[in-house]
């Protein structure tokens, strides 16, 4: 029997409390006060409480502590604390790293076989569930970072910081797609600071860039494109051009599209096929440097589609497909953007079918924030359709799919 959510347990607790949002804003205010802390502005309380209700965001530590007294609840009661995942995720703290990167004894021997498995982890990064992947990811983490309360020459303390910075990144990525962004935050926080400890501007590119993800799924495109537009000028210092940087370009890319500007998403996307023609297949680092020539068509399809271009965003997009890995995630990405771009042109039916197939064939494991974000773009690109037989009958096929309801 799967758990309630964090988010039924949290609407559970209010309904028999008789508590609206407003009164159970002013029960946390006044538990804050008495731990002589401020929270923000009501509305600002209102949409972060929503998100949590509706199990778009988990709450952060902090705020667990505050809705467990507010509520007269345990951390167990609200699903806080799991005795599967408290195990996993027992003293793989952030602020562990930034405790030590504020202050071992390893030999090269271990931390090169760290490395070994660092670039493993990253290679399964794009393609395994968050759920898999973070047991494993965090006792490596743990392991580092008890590595770094040691001592060790400055050669090997550096490349432990560029481990620890990868572990820290990916931490932030699994967290991330377990709908936690302020864990994901933290972790993205402390692996750029450990990344800048080891002179490393490829990893710090790399974490800038999975910031610039963060703050697109909050709707903070600008500030998206600025950590994206940092992260370039990281991997700009770089004495190689490796498919990093046409991963940056594109990304660059899709956020001009995003905000309509259609002559600084060609630009960047220049840049990025300029990068795929330069880039040294010999100078690519295992664990960030994922990127391949047969991506670049996923996010030309994705721009040209946010862009009202529908032809072209056709086009690219089938292009992908045929290019992309059966296990890749972002096929789901592609199918969705070759979804809209259908609409755009109109094809409602074959749009609707193409979409309806794709979101049945998803498992609960493949519901992460950014796509679930991107399957309420194309249900908003409906809409103006929703009368149509079609989008009707998607609605009713895809009703119960997936772990929220759909605008419609």
């Amino acid at each position: 029997m799967v758990a309630p959510s964090i988010g039924t347990r949290l609407r559970a607790a209010m309904a028999e409390q008789g508590s609206s949002y407003t009164k159970l804003i002013a029960a946390m205010r006044r538990v804050a006060a008495a731990k002589g802390e401020r929270l923000p502005e009501t509305r600002s309380l209102v949409t972060t409480l929503s998100r949590w209700c509706n199990d778009h965001e988990r709450p952060s530590e902090f705020y667990q502590d505050i809705l467990c007294e507010a509520l007269s609840r345990s951390r167990v009661q609200l699903g806080f604390e799991d005795p599967s995942h408290s195990e996993d995720e027992g003293g793989a703290e952030p602020e562990d790293l930034a405790r030590v990167l504020e202050a071992s004894n390893v030999g090269p021997l271990a931390i090169g076989q760290m490395e070994a498995k660092l670039a493993r982890r990253g290679e399964e990064l794009p393609s395994t569930p968050p759920t898999v992947l973070r047991r494993p990811l965090l006792d490596d983490y743990r392991r580092v970072v008890a590595w770094l309360g040691g001592s060790q020459p400055a050669a090997e303390r550096r490349r432990l910081y560029t481990v620890v910075a990868q572990l820290a990144g990916m931490a932030g990525t699994v967290f991330f797609d377990l709908c936690d962004s302020t864990r994901a935050e933290a972790y993205y926080q402390v692996a750029l600071k450990a990344a800048e400890e080891a002179g490393d501007d490829a990893v710090a590119a790399w974490v800038l860039a999975n910031i610039g993800y963060l703050e697109a799924h909050r709707r903070a495109v600008p500030a998206a494109l600025e950590a994206v537009q940092g992260a370039a000028v990281r991997a700009a210092r770089c004495g190689d051009v490796t498919t990093q940087h046409a991963w940056l370009a594109a990304l660059e890319a899709e956020l001009h599209a995003s905000l309509g500007d259609a002559g600084a998403t060609r630009v960047a996307l220049r840049r990025a096929e300029h990068a795929v023609e330069q880039a040294r297949p010999e100078a690519r680092r295992a664990g960030i440097d994922f990127f391949t020539a047969a991506r670049l068509p996923a996010y030309m399809g994705s721009c040209f589609m946010l862009l009202g271009q529908s032809r072209l965003a056709h086009g690219y997009s089938a292009e992908a497909l045929s290019l992309l890995s059966p296990r890749a995630k972002s096929r789901w990405f592609v199918r969705l953007d070759l979804a809209t771009a259908l609409v755009q042109e109109r094809e409602l039916e074959q749009a609707c079918r193409l979409a309806a197939a794709s979101l049945t064939e998803l498992s609960k494991a493949d519901w992460t924030p950014r796509l679930e974000q991107r399957v309420q773009d194309f249900a908003q690109a409906l809409q103006p359709f929703r009368t149509d037989r079609a989008v009707q009958a998607f609605y009713e096929q895809i009703r119960d799919t997936g772990p929220h309801r759909l605008p419609r």
